[in-house]
């Protein structure tokens, strides 16, 4: 374990290429699918026993967030293979901790010790407060993943891993009824990024296998914010916020079924993604009544700047509602 804070304090120092001693994160993923036991060790973990109390090593959870923040925004920087399995194995480790539900009641509270996080890359996450939950800096380095590794060589799978991540992090959120303060659209704009970039540069991506499941469980993820939205998000400004940003990117939404239908596989027999195929198709559908309904009325005001949209949608909210609240995901079980 102390080479695992080793490794990570190497890392946020000065590296920007992953170094070896990264692997040691593997038998942490190990130790926390397979081992219910270690998940109290690895939340109490500190690593300096005669420190004091000002001077605290960080927890081993602390720590493996702040590697995977560099990890995970320089993963596809260059052409290093290394790079991007230590970057899949970083966001498997959030992925995990964000399924482990002690993992998540300890993150979900307030934390003494801030989490440094990689500001390596423009435009740069907002800086956190030092009372932050950790769930915020977990976050945050899905983001990171989001934002900075879109290239031709998309590595799809970590990408789908991201976004389950950050599915069953607002899952559990609206589980447990926190609404947690955070910059959720920093959020709202790296998934809806990624769903504009699919839909522009499909045909010059070196691979499409498993775009398709991509964007089916981007979509829902986008769905259950906004149908868990006046549960999970903190101010009705926030929600606010969700819509008028899925309304300014309704063409890249519309786009959505034009790929997913040159994507699909007609008469597959295959019972799960015939399933994924059916719920990924209501989520868009429920998005796109969602967008339209409010893009024709900010089109029937004298609206001509973001601000006046966003201030017509924020009317329309507080008088009526969301608009069209049909949750198809209170039956499902977690991602």
């Amino acid at each position: 374990m102390k080479r695992m804070c080793w490794a990570a304090n190497f890392a946020c120092e000065a590296a920007i290429r992953p170094i070896e001693a990264s692997v040691s994160l593997l038998p942490i993923y190990e130790f926390l699918f397979f081992n219910p036991l270690f998940t109290q060790i690895f939340m109490d973990v500190s690593f300096d026993k005669a420190a004091t109390s000002t001077s605290r090593s960080p927890r081993l959870a602390h720590t493996i967030i702040s590697l995977s923040s560099y990890l995970l925004t320089h993963g596809t920087s260059s052409s290093s293979p290394r790079a991007r399995a230590y970057a899949n194995l970083a966001m498997n480790v959030l992925l995990v901790m964000a399924e482990n539900s002690r993992v998540m009641d300890v993150f979900c509270g307030e934390s003494s010790q801030p989490i440094r996080l990689c500001r390596q890359r423009m435009p740069l996450l907002p800086l956190a407060t030092s009372s932050c939950p950790p769930v915020c800096a977990l976050l945050d380095c899905c983001i990171l993943w989001l934002r900075h590794n879109l290239h031709k060589h998309l590595e799809v799978y970590t990408y789908t891993t991201c976004i389950w991540t950050c599915y069953r992090v607002i899952w559990y959120l609206h589980k447990v009824r926190v609404r947690l303060g955070y910059e959720w659209l920093e959020l709202w704009k790296a998934v809806i990024g990624l769903l504009g970039f699919l839909a522009s540069k499909l045909n010059h991506l070196a691979t499409t296998g498993g775009v398709e499941r991509l964007i089916q469980e981007t979509l829902r993820l986008l769905d259950f914010a906004v149908c868990k939205a006046e549960v999970l998000l903190p101010a009705p400004g926030d929600i606010h916020v969700l819509v008028y940003e899925l309304v300014r990117s309704s063409n890249v939404l519309r786009r959505q079924t034009v790929l997913l239908q040159s994507l699909g596989q007609p008469g597959t027999t295959d019972q799960r993604r015939s399933l994924r195929s059916d719920s990924a198709s209501k989520s868009l559908k429920h998005l796109l009544s969602v967008t339209s309904y409010y893009e024709g009325q900010i089109s029937a005001t004298t609206a001509r700047t973001a601000k006046d949209s966003l201030r017509v949608v924020a009317k329309l909210m507080e008088k009526d509602g969301l608009h069209d609240v049909n949750d198809t995901h209170d039956n499902e079980d977690p991602p």
